[in-house]
């Protein structure tokens, strides 16, 4: 069984579990999650959050309060009995939410089949800090009980740690002294591990999807492609 199947197959079956992905940058750790995507079961609901750039944890719960209950209108209805106080009307008459506030009365129900995923944690914002990050997984695992998926490049997060100096006090309180921290919360966060060494098995997905496409191109034509492309391409990005 390759990996998409592995990974489909884990999160079809398991609830309240947190899956990580890990590989270096361009070895395709996305390509592979949107098509593990395909393979879930047609009752799942993905909340795909990238973290590149994102600045604050309230900025984090809003998209998944939104992906999950669409706008305004329909938060507004589902929530209309505390509506008055998680929210704020503004001069121009828009609606200024709480995000904090409406997460905490989502229910279990509301995230039976969720699966929340997790991108590019490495290419946060410094203003967010592993420690908030880390703490909403487990939040989503034991009280919301629903699938989280993590995507990283570990040695990133590593190279980051190093990068900090003891003159820089304030940005080592935002990492929340980060160092090992993929070993200090294994245990208590993440239930399984699936590291992409090599991007052979996502350069065959991309293959297959592309080249199949053309029906005047041999089987022996796709194979040589495939040879040459496993061989010579070492990013994946390049053929995205």
């Amino acid at each position: 069984m390759n990996k998409i199947d592995t990974i489909a197959n884990f999160l079809n079956k398991k609830s309240k579990k947190c899956l990580a992905i890990n590989g270096s940058w361009g070895i395709g750790k996305t390509y592979l999650w949107k098509e593990v995507e395909k393979k879930l079961s047609k009752d799942k609901k993905v909340v795909y959050i990238d973290l590149f750039g994102k600045e604050s944890y309230k900025q984090i719960l809003e998209e998944i309060v939104f992906k999950i209950h669409g706008n305004y209108n329909k938060i507004a209805n589902t929530f209309s009995q505390i509506i008055a106080k998680i929210t704020e009307i503004k001069s121009a008459g828009t609606i200024n939410i709480n995000p904090d506030a409406i997460f905490s009365f989502l229910k279990k129900e509301d995230f039976k089949k969720v699966i929340v995923c997790f991108d590019n944690i490495e290419r946060r914002s410094n203003n967010l800090s592993l420690k908030e990050i880390l703490g909403l997984v487990n939040l989503l695992k034991e009280e919301k009980e629903c699938n989280v998926v993590v995507i990283f490049h570990e040695e990133e997060l590593k190279e980051q740690d190093n990068n900090l100096t003891e003159n820089n006090k304030e940005e080592q309180a935002k990492q929340y002294n980060s160092k090992n921290w993929y070993q200090t919360y294994k245990e208590k966060v993440i239930d399984c591990e699936i590291t992409i060494k090599n991007n052979d098995e996502v350069a065959k997905a991309i293959i297959k999807d592309k080249v199949n496409k053309y029906t005047k191109i041999t089987d022996e034509t796709k194979i040589l492609l495939k040879l040459l492309f496993l061989k010579y391409i070492k990013n994946i990005i390049v053929v995205i």
